[in-house]
């Protein structure tokens, strides 16, 4: 996989992009010739210039002081060098908005490319330090300058440290970039340096640093009561949910710590309207590729309705895609904002939004990396780096400010800096997020808390925003003072009350008093609060602390608090259960507690032999009188008991002892009892799992029949292939067609983790009894990659031989086509005419097959195998199924549900036929594409040059009739 796969950061993300000398102009456009590439899906908006060229130069990111003058990090030495980096200084003199007095603020620094005011001075991101400057005299240029840490790594130039963001809570926050480093202050020696490999990072300017849970790439942001998102290049937004402290707790929390917030339903398009770039590689420009500069608006110019929306860059695609955060249990889900086209689009393909900002005027700022490449050499296949000039345009760069269309001014710059300490109170509870940051760090800084009458009025009196910011201005240098705790609780605003609990949670296992304040406020129906109580409280070591987490949990059924239930440590999740246990005597026989005692049995178990037999006398409790099978509740904690002592490195078996066979063989049968509730169906199978051998393995065949829920099916091949010996994987195979489809694929997928399996899935691939199109790329892959050569040359010999050898001659008669000029516009009709009854193009067509815009980037070879030999290449997803019933009617399609009660097929125009189980007689696979072979018998080879033309590029309007 290329380094570009793996996960480039913010100018180009996994995408390459050389921009089409044919379709662009010759040099740059001017500011204002750029301005009117531009189209705002908004009309009641509109874009002023800031700043350009000369004043910028390859800006990356900006930020205001207290005086309201804008600094710019520009990367003038990307992407190799020498360095050559610098801060410029802007200030509007006149106020109207435009940035024309420029300076050097400071310069030689090596690819500068975050910045953040504080304490008088200017904190800069230039790996591997985190420098300080302070210009002293006032002539607008740093004299003073300070490492304040170092270490971070040097890595690629556009995956260094970034992103300094001031928090709700009085830290300084850092993106990692993914080049990592061991970072520590420069007066500490080399052994003190703390790792912050995969994390992210925060730290004080008294010297304290952390490593924090996420890895964010280029930028990262936080909405107004302190939630914390990361940028990713191919996801929009993620959202930082747990701490490292809860995955060092439990280390099953980690692929969970960080949640992915776009729709499920989202598929990743995005709406360019700039020329096409030319790729090297097969990544798609028309889905999320190199996003980056990721940011929530917070502030008061634009429209209610964009206050805490995302925005973030797409750098190839010369667009700002824009999307709207919404809660959802302790998290967010994040929609696309417009349908069909992107929130700002540019037709210029120089134009790279790469950073966006809240200045203090309310307005979203917009830093524009205005060259022609933006990629980087590394990511560009070595025999074609040399051939590009890759600083070209590089003394380029604009600033842009969007912001209302009518009944809009300039705001003169201020000097908060000159505000006395009751005019920053006040400022606290500004629309303006820039403006309350920005007077909370100014009162943190001249220690304001002492005067604390005036900020407890806040906390009584003001907006909840402005009372958490007062919260914040009192916690800056010590344990906050109780009347504000009285007068947090007495509020009942549940965000005021969770960032007031984020503020003395490091103290709740010391101060009982404290806890009686969370008492107060945990009956509040909330379920961020909620989650942020048993999240706090979770390894919270005091009687009191374990009575609140036990209530919360017997009243919040949301499966959210189960995620924050498994941030306890072991020792506390022991006192839990028992609380628990004390609480509700029929707690492991509730089926609705289940997934909450599996919870917490596994971090119990890690406790040492105490919690190992506290949780096996549960086991004996749930058993009915004079059965020696145990009962339901009795599946929930052994199968959260192998989970946790997996993680130690101990075998459940070893602790069951004798008792271990009996109780594996009573997991599966009641996994196999249809008639069983299908929780516990799934807990058995799980413990079946844990437990079972070549004997369970071969009980648990029954379990991939079409008769069984998917996910029972699933977790069954897992153990099938994982226990099986090679008389069980022969039977597998043969009783292949009786499987379900999903049990096949879970088998295929899991094939690597046994090689008694993979022997026998070669032989039944010479057997025909699976067929090749069944393998999806990656497990063939996997076979000819087998370090058993013999059966990997064997595997070969059955991929070669699915070849057909009149596609082959096929494909030599059309190669020419993709060395012919195509006419989009006539592509557009061939789409319409063969191809809109199966597939979508930007939308349009019926859904059946892939959506075409996926495989714009694909080079025309690979293009032309999918058009005349689509079965060559199949993925699973779309091999076609044939159904025969008991009165001989026949049915084709993808296999669009395969239930328990009935097949459902797929065919063209997105039509689907419903077959009741009971009427088939045959069920197969087709091994071929549902796309029918034989398209060159209807296609010229200028109809195929003018098909790849279309997909090529595709618009709108070259698609719809």
């Amino acid at each position: 996989m290329s380094g570009a796969k793996q996960g480039v950061s913010w100018l180009l993300g996994c995408a390459v992009a050389l921009l089409c000398p044919a379709v662009l102009p010759a040099g740059p456009l001017t500011p204002d010739e750029e301005r009117a590439t531009f189209e705002l899906a908004d009309p009641t908006l509109a874009i002023d210039l800031v700043a350009a060229e000369p004043d910028v130069d390859s800006p990356v990111a900006i930020c205001w002081d207290a005086r309201g003058r804008m600094f710019v990090a520009e990367m003038r030495d990307y992407p190799l060098g020498p360095a050559a980096g610098r801060i410029r200084r802007l200030a509007d003199r006149d106020g109207d908005g435009r940035y024309e007095d420029a300076g050097v603020f400071a310069e030689g620094l090596a690819f500068p490319n975050g910045l953040l005011a504080v304490q008088d001075g200017l904190l800069v991101t230039a790996a591997p330090d985190l420098l300080w400057f302070a210009d002293r005299d006032d002539d607008g240029v740093a004299e003073e300058r300070r490492v304040v840490f170092t270490g971070f790594a040097e890595g690629n130039q556009q995956l260094r440290a970034n992103g300094l963001t001031w928090g709700l809570d009085n830290w300084i926050y850092g993106a990692n970039g993914r080049s990592d480093g061991a970072v520590r202050r420069p007066d500490q020696p080399p052994e003190a340096a703390q790792s912050i490999r995969g994390q992210d990072f925060r730290f004080r300017m008294d010297g304290r640093f952390e490593p924090i849970a996420g890895q964010s790439q280029f930028g990262q942001t936080r909405d107004d009561w302190g939630e914390r998102f990361l940028a990713w290049n191919t996801i929009p937004i993620r959202h930082a949910l747990l701490t490292t402290d809860d995955v060092s707790r439990n280390p099953r929390l980690a692929a969970r710590a960080i949640r992915n917030l776009a729709d499920p339903n989202d598929n990743g398009q995005v709406f360019p309207r700039a020329p096409r770039p030319t790729q090297f590689n097969r990544e798609s420009a028309l889905f999320y590729n190199a996003l980056c500069g990721l940011y929530v608006y917070r502030g008061d110019a634009l429209p209610s309705g964009y206050r805490g929306n995302a925005f973030v860059g797409e750098s190839l695609s010369s667009l700002v895609h824009r999307r709207v955060l919404e809660p959802q249990g302790p998290s967010f889900v994040s929609r696309r904002s417009e349908a069909g086209r992107e929130f700002l689009a540019a037709r210029d393909g120089w134009f790279h939004p790469v950073f966006f900002a809240t200045g203090p005027d309310g307005a979203l700022y917009v830093v524009d990396f205005y060259r022609r490449f933006v990629e980087h050499p590394q990511f560009v296949p070595a025999d074609q780096r040399d051939s590009v000039e890759w600083r070209e345009g590089a003394p380029h760069g604009r600033i842009w400010r969007i912001r209302p269309r009518q009944d809009w001014q300039p705001r003169p710059p201020e000097r908060l800096d000159e505000l006395s300490e009751d005019d920053l109170i006040a400022r606290l509870g500004h629309a303006n997020g820039w403006q309350r940051d920005t007077a909370q760090r100014l009162l943190v800084e001249r220690r304001a808390a002492p005067g604390g009458a005036k900020l407890l009025a806040v906390v009584k009196h003001g907006s909840p925003l402005a009372a958490a910011h007062a919260i914040a201005v009192l916690a800056a240098d010590g344990p906050l003072p109780g009347a504000a705790l009285e007068l947090v609780a007495a509020r009942k605003e549940p965000r005021l009350s969770l960032v007031t609990l984020r503020q003395v949670a490091p103290r709740l296992d010391a101060e009982i008093p404290l806890l009686d304040w969370v008492a107060r406020i945990a009956d509040h129906a909330d379920v961020p609060l909620q989650f942020g109580i048993v999240h706090t409280l979770a390894d919270v070591d005091a009687p009191r602390a374990t009575e609140l987490l036990a209530d919360c949990l017997m009243r919040w059924s949301d499966e959210s608090l189960l995620l924050a239930a498994d941030c306890a440590g072991p020792a506390t999740a022991l006192r839990l259960l028992q609380q628990l246990d004390r609480l509700d005597a029929q707690l492991l026989k509730t089926a609705a507690r289940q997934a909450l005692v599996r919870t917490l049995c596994a971090q119990a178990a890690r406790a040492g032999d105490e919690g190992a037999r506290w949780c096996l006398s549960r086991v004996v409790v749930a058993d009915a009188p004079g059965e020696s099978q145990p009962g339901e509740g009795a599946f929930a904690v052994l199968a959260g008991m192998a989970e946790g002592l997996a993680i130690e490195g101990r075998s459940l078996a070893q602790l069951l002892g004798s008792r271990s066979a009996a109780i594996a063989v009573a997991a599966a049968d009641r996994a196999l009892d249809r008639s069983g509730d299908p929780a516990t169906r799934r807990l058995a199978l799980d413990l079946a799992e844990q437990l079972g051998d070549a004997a369970i393995a071969r009980r648990l065949l029954k379990l991939l029949s079409p008769a069984n829920e998917a996910p029972l099916s699933a977790t069954a091949a897992r153990l099938i292939v994982a226990r099986c010996d090679a008389e069980l994987a022969a039977d597998v195979f043969k009783g292949w067609t009786a499987h379900a489809v999903a049990a096949r694929q879970a088998l295929l997928r899991s094939a690597g983790a046994s090689p008694v399996f993979t022997a026998a899935l070669v032989a039944a691939l010479e057997q025909q009894q699976v067929l090749p199109a069944e393998l999806d790329p990656d497990e063939r892959a996997r076979l000819l990659a087998l370090p058993d050569r013999a059966l990997a040359l064997r595997a070969r010999a059955l991929f070669a031989s699915a070849i057909d050898a009149s596609r082959e001659e096929a494909l030599e008669r059309y190669a020419a086509a993709a060395t012919l000029a195509g006419d989009p516009l006539r592509g557009g009709a061939l789409f319409r005419q063969h191809c809109a009854t199966c597939h979508t193009l930007l939308g349009i067509g019926t859904r059946v097959g892939p959506e075409l815009s996926s495989v714009a980037a694909r080079p025309a070879d690979q293009l032309l195998v999918d058009l005349l030999d689509p079965s060559r290449q199949l993925s699973p997803d779309f091999m076609s199924y044939q159904v025969i019933t008991d009165d001989g009617r026949a049915f084709t399609g993808l296999l669009a549900a395969d239930t328990p009660a009935s097949i459902v097929l797929r065919r063209g125009e997105g039509l689907e036929d419903t077959i009741p189980r009971g009427k088939i007689e045959t069920f197969e696979r087709t091994g071929k594409s549902l796309m029918p072979e034989g398209l060159e018998q209807r296609l010229s080879l200028q109809d195929v040059a003018d098909l790849f033309a279309l997909l090529a590029g595709p618009r709108p309007e070259l698609v719809r009739p």
